[in-house]
């Protein structure tokens, strides 16, 4: 079935030193290179990208052997020359004697200084390089090398393990696992790796380390395709990526009821509304196809929204260029870029009280190019500085004191392990004072907002949710 309106360029594999080149361009060349590998087969196709980069070789005899197991060794080989990644200045390293002698050596040395091997687990004296990997090791291995930051999801998608690593490279899209006939998912992280397995895992962590964003979106659009989805965070995964490439209409299955999946929907748009420029959403399921239909519908057009989106990332570059500077400390930049927006926007009163807000007041287009905008406007905007900046936002959607008891968005960031809120709309003065700034809404508990009249949903305020922000 057609599951896209819209086309999207899907990324698949990107070579680094020789240039763009897909698979597909050089698969004839090399269509019998190896004895015992065919064109139909499922690791045909990342063997051939590794042979042509030659990262990968086959045996004297002609032969890949792709499910023969592949060692310690083997792939540490592969993932260093794979990855290619530079070895950190200043780096503190005393090679081992119980692999001095290995023909990988300096293959594990390298590995060793780019922190992908756990010095530990190296130096015991029973570690053994021509041991088969088990596939949870080539996962850390991996997650390592990527320089991954840890997440252990809320649900764990693995029945076999709760490995923090598993669920970092799963969160992450490079790492599946294996359906069960009862629909559960299993890592089999303490079987080994085959050859073929091992040459699928690092094209992926190649593809990854190109375009992480890009990679992740192709993914994410593929399991939509092909797999049920039944988890929270892989729904709201799939809610943003429609919003964030503006498709307009695709199809999808889970096991969960539409209630559930419109309450992930609304959550997606209200954490992440720097990505949601749609004016009419449709959540239903068809029963005659036994899935799931999403259509999305835009009052402007697509050209015009693009110009919207690449000006508002124009303006963030430029902002936190002129704003942040390294030296500064996490608190610093948050405070940089409360005062920023304050001191540059005013809340959008006029069309409020009138009831005739422009769609631009609710982007962050509205607050940063426009200098106008209301409270949705003023949190997209926060978060886009903040991701830009190294910092992790989300907005939250609840009500605040007052007579009207109004809705509202605020931000909740992520500092020192701990979340706390930001309302920059609330912090710049109604009708707008120039120069004025308020530290009234800055930096304070959910305890402090509570007392301060705010009220929200607990479900939204989970650290976990900062792991639905990734590497860009």
């Amino acid at each position: 079935m057609k599951k896209f309106a819209k086309a999207l360029v899907l990324f698949l594999f990107v070579s680094l030193a020789v240039g763009l080149l897909t698979i597909e361009s050089f698969a004839a060349e090399y269509q019998s290179i190896f004895s015992d590998t065919i064109n139909e087969a499922w690791y045909y196709e990342e063997i051939l990208f590794l042979t042509r980069r030659r990262v990968v070789n086959g045996y004297p005899d002609g032969s890949f052997r792709p499910d023969a197991d592949i060692t310690t060794a083997e792939f540490t080989k592969l993932i260093v020359l794979a990855l290619d990644r530079d070895i950190p200045e200043n780096i503190s390293f005393i090679p081992r004697e119980n692999y001095a002698s290995h023909w990988a050596a300096e293959y594990i040395d390298r590995a060793l200084q780019l922190g992908v091997l756990d010095p530990v687990a190296v130096a015991d004296q029973g570690f053994n390089p021509d041991s088969p990997i088990k596939r949870i090791d080539t996962i850390r291995m991996v997650v390592r090398a990527l320089e991954l930051e840890l997440v252990l999801l809320p649900e764990n998608p693995f029945t076999d393990t709760d490995d923090i690593y598993a669920n970092t490279a799963y969160n992450e899209y490079l790492l599946e696992g294996y359906a069960t006939v009862g629909g559960e998912r299993i890592c089999k992280g303490e079987e080994t790796t085959s050859r073929a397995e091992a040459c699928s895992f690092v094209v992926r962590a190649i593809s990854y380390m190109n375009n992480p964003t890009l990679f992740r979106t192709n993914q994410i659009l593929s399991n939509a395709d092909e797999q049920k989805l039944n988890t929270e965070f892989e729904l709201i995964d799939l809610f943003t990526a429609i919003n964030k490439n503006m498709i307009t209409r695709i199809t999808f299955r889970s096991d969960l009821p539409i209630s559930t999946l419109a309450e992930y929907y609304r959550r997606a748009n209200a954490m992440f509304p720097q990505y949601f420029y749609g004016s009419y959403i449709n959540l239903y399921y068809s029963t005659y196809y036994d899935y799931y239909i999403i259509n999305l519908e835009y009052t402007r057009a697509d050209e015009e929204i693009f110009i919207f989106k690449n000006d508002t990332d124009i303006m963030v570059n430029r902002i936190v260029e002129g704003i942040i500077s390294p030296e500064m400390t996490d608190h610093e930049k948050l405070r940089a870029i409360h005062d920023y927006i304050i001191l540059t926007c005013a809340y959008d009163y006029e069309n409020y009280l009138a009831a005739t807000i422009p769609e631009e007041s609710y982007l962050a287009y509205g607050a940063l190019i426009d200098h106008v905008a209301v409270c949705q406007g003023y949190s997209a905007a926060f978060n886009l500085l903040c991701r830009k900046a190294g910092i992790k936002s989300l907005t939250l959607a609840g009500r605040t004191s007052g007579v009207d008891y109004n809705n509202h968005a605020w931000n909740m960031v992520m500092l020192d392990g701990e979340i706390y809120f930001i309302d920059v709309t609330s912090d710049d003065p109604v009708p707008d004072k120039e120069g004025m700034i308020s530290l009234t809404h800055f930096l304070q508990t959910p305890e402090a907002f509570r007392e301060l009249g705010f009220s929200w949903d607990d479900q939204n305020v989970q650290s976990c949710y900062f792991g639905l922000l990734r590497k860009e």
